[in-house]
Parts: structure tokens; sequence; C-alpha cells
């Protein structure tokens, strides 16, 4: 097993591994103060059996963060505590198929790329991500949602069929649902905070549930002109997107932070309204009705699932930066979203978050619903939602004084304020749509697992599985309390 340790070492290491830091940790602080790992030493481990070596040779106060790809909004694990063992699983890549099943199963290292390469060898199709880094099973965990196929597929976590963790005590278990039921199903959703997953399999799909897809690219001008374009295409998802008998198409639109927008449509098996470059002629329509050029109009271009899956990594492969900071949080409806939310989105979401400042940023407007609905019930709020918008803020913080700094911050905390207003809004309800280091008022516990019989679950399990706390670095450390 590697060993890392030493502040120099320990520091690089976290540099290398963090994607991006949480705008939370770079407010009143010095612009050359170092924003790195608290954690005196990282284990790098190769298997299932180093881990419960380890985590049994450790006393049981000891506790435990767990790094899969280092993508987490808040980075809780990358950072830990003075007193935390980090188990950085990068090296446990595992990639096995079998295709007579028609399963995958990976290892806690895999990411998002490895994943899609290998289930589009065994001509398959799975709900993923679209990052190229992000850590499979660490996405999983959390409740991660895939806006391109969900609605056909349902979301990953629903197609997990066991799993292998290693528990506070340093035991090796498989569960699955058949055997061990409840707390499978509680580690869909909030396993970050339940135990060390060292393998997971999955149920793929046939690649051929999706037919193709494609964009249509909007330059706005700018994000005024970007909010009267959005409203005008809303009716268009409202009527012709949502709705059971729709669930052979899914719509997602990007705004930009340069006031682009990105209009994706991804095809499936299930669609039945004929000509796909006909269906998505209002948003054509939209478009010449306010003068606005059309760059890119290649709905039907993407022929496969994997040419779907990969289209984003050449763009998202180029947000760089010396200190890439971000910020998260989304919003959601249960059911088709009302004048007053399709208002909201605009006015606000678009019209006030601190886009011109962090030039990097995006603004996702997603229909979810589908599958996700009808498929297995795990707990993770994704699954109450139909529509589902969220704002990535990104932007590179050096050179960028402090006050502009807060500023960033304080604009998106008075957005999402005037969120709590809209009482048809449901606001951070997943995982890994959270900023879950933001200070003041904490995350709902049934909101980010979807109802509170499921939060009072988790609880339990929380506390039978991990009484010390060791797992606690995670997005839901404060609706899971220290005991």
């Amino acid at each position: 097993m590697i060993v890392i340790d030493g502040e120099e070492n320990v520091q690089q290491w976290f540099k290398d591994r963090c994607w991006a830091f949480s705008a939370n940790k770079t407010l009143n602080t010095e612009r050359d103060a170092p924003i790195t790992s608290c954690a005196k030493r990282v284990y790098v481990p190769s298997s299932t059996e180093e881990v419960s070596d380890l985590v049994r040779s450790l006393p049981v106060s000891t506790p435990i963060a767990t790094v899969g790809g280092g993508c987490d909004a808040a980075n809780v694990a990358t950072y830990a505590d003075e007193q935390a063992v980090v188990l950085d699983m990068c090296q446990m890549k595992s990639i096995q198929v079998d295709t007579d099943k028609m399963e995958i199963t990976v290892g806690p290292g895999v990411r998002f790329q490895a994943l899609a390469e290998a289930v589009r060898d065994a001509k398959g199709a799975l709900p993923i991500g679209t990052g190229p880094g992000v850590g499979v099973i660490g996405y999983v965990l959390n409740g991660g949602l895939s806006g391109y196929f969900s609605r056909r597929l349902g979301l990953l976590g629903q197609r997990v069929k066991c799993l292998e963790m290693i528990t506070a005590q340093g035991a090796i278990q498989q569960l699955s649902p058949e055997e061990n039921g409840d707390i499978f199903i509680s580690m869909l959703g909030a396993g970050s905070a339940l135990g060390i997953v060292t393998s997971m399999t999955f149920s793929m799909a046939e690649e051929t549930v999706v037919q193709c897809g494609g964009q249509i690219v909007v330059s706005c001008g700018n994000i005024s002109v970007a909010q009267t374009f959005v409203k005008d295409v809303a009716p268009f998802m409202k009527d012709r997107i949502f709705g059971e008998e729709e669930i052979g198409v899914s719509m997602e639109l990007v705004v930009t932070a340069d006031a682009t927008a990105i209009v994706t449509f991804v095809f499936y098996d299930w669609f039945q309204f004929g000509d796909q470059e006909l269906f998505v002629n209002p948003i054509r329509d939209a478009a010449t009705n306010l003068g606005l050029p059309i760059v890119v109009d290649s709905v039907t271009k993407w022929n496969s699932w994997f040419d779907i899956a990969s289209s984003l990594w050449p763009i998202i492969s180029e947000l760089k930066g010396e200190i890439l900071v971000t910020l998260q949080h989304c919003c959601g409806t249960d059911g088709v979203p009302t004048q007053e939310v399709i208002n909201f989105l605009c006015e606000w979401w678009i019209g006030k978050s601190p886009l011109g400042l962090a030039p990097m940023s995006i603004i996702e407007i997603r229909t979810l619903g589908g599958v996700i609905r009808t498929g297995r019930p795990i707990p993770t709020g994704i699954c109450n939602q139909d529509l589902f918008f969220n704002l990535i803020l990104l932007y590179d913080a050096d050179g960028i004084l402090q006050e502009e700094r807060n500023k960033i911050t304080e604009q998106v905390s008075a957005v999402l304020v005037e969120a709590k207003k809209i009482g048809t809004l449901n606001i951070d309800f997943g995982g890994t749509q959270i900023q879950a280091d933001d200070p003041g008022e904490p995350i709902s516990g049934p909101s980010i697992f979807g109802n509170e019989a499921a939060y009072q679950t988790i609880l339990s399990h929380k506390a039978q599985v991990d009484p010390n706390n060791r797992f606690r670095f995670h997005p839901f450390a404060s609706i899971l309390p220290v005991r």
C-alpha cells in the first residue's frame, strides 16, 4: 500500500486530486493562503483486503475519509481533518464485464470515462454523468443523476445489482437487495456515510435503447436575451417533453456565462413522434422569432449511446485554472413546473446568478421523471423531481480580489433566498448537487433522501453500522449527526 505523508507531499496530493476547490474555502482568507488538506497521512490501497486490514488496525475512534473521483463540490473527504486517515481509492480501477448477464462490475477508483468505454465495448448503455473524471461509485453513493439518460434508464443507483463494502469495524460484506434489502437501499443514496464500497455491479441496458441525439446551439448575445429565449421555449418543454407518453425523449437546456443557449435532445427507442428534426422545430422557431443566430444545428448527429455519453468530454477537459473554485446548487419540481417556477428560473436563477463574474459557469435545465419515477425507489430527492435545474458556478480565483469572491457568493445566496419563497420549488435535494460546506441554514434530511421515512431509516442504519461516526466526511454530515 502506498502511503503519502509529510505536509508538502499531502499538499501536492490534495492539489492533484481535487478537480476544483469549494469557493467557500476562498472566503475571508488571504489571497496566497494555501487551500489544502488537513490530513496528515493518505493511504492508497490496491485491494479490498488492504482496506479491511487498515481499518481493523486503527483505533475505533479514528475517523476515515474515502476519496474516489475527487470531484465533490465541497471537497469534504479530501479536506478531512487532522485526526483522520484518508483512503485514496484511485488504484482500485478494476472493471469486469459479464456479457451474458449484461452486467458490469467496477472498483472505487473507476471514473466515468473508463466505465463508458467498457460499456460501449459491451454494446450496453447506462445512465452515467457527463464528467469523464467523476468517480462512479461515489456518484452512486451520493445519489447522482444523468440528464441525458435517466428518463429512459433511471438513475445509476437504480441499476445496482450488488456491492461489496467494508464496515466501520473492517469487516468485508457483500450486499444485495435479496439478502440485505434495507441497508442495501440506504447505501444507494447515503452510502458515503455508512461504509467503504470496494466494488459495485450494474445491470446494463442494450445500446439500442438510445437511438440518436444532438444539439441546437443559439447565440443569445447577452443574459437578458437568454432569459427571453428560455421563457419562449419553456412551453415546448412543458407540453411536449413532460408526461408519461413523452418518455421517448429528454431535453436539456444549458445557459453559459457568455449567454449561449445549448439545447440537447436524446431520443430513445420509445420515441413515437416521427421525424426527430420536425419534432424540435419549435426550438428553431423560438430563435428565429427573436432574431438569434443558430450556430449549431445537429439534432441527430450523435448516433450511439457512447457518442452522447462522451459528447462533453472535450469541453470539460478545458475547464482549468490556477485556483479553480466552484459552488453548486439545484432546484426542482415534483410535477410539471408552474409558470411561477418558470418565471423564477428565467428572472432570478438565470438573470441574477453571477455568471458574468464567473466565466466558466453554466446553468443546466433538465427533464427528469420517466423511469426514475417507475424504477426501484432509492433514497435521493432526485427521484421526486420532474424539472431539474442547477447552477454550477466555476471560476479561477487566482488574481480575483477577496471582495469580488465575497460578492459572487453573496449573489448566489440572494438567489437561494428568493428560491425559498416559491412554494412548489424543491431546493438542494441531491448529494452530488449541493454545496455541503455552505454556512447558515443546513440542508434538509427528508429533501436529500426523498422523504421523512427514508431519512429516519438512514439515521437508524448510521447508528447501527457506524456508532462512532468514523465515516463523517461526506455531503450529509450536517443531517447525520455525530453521536
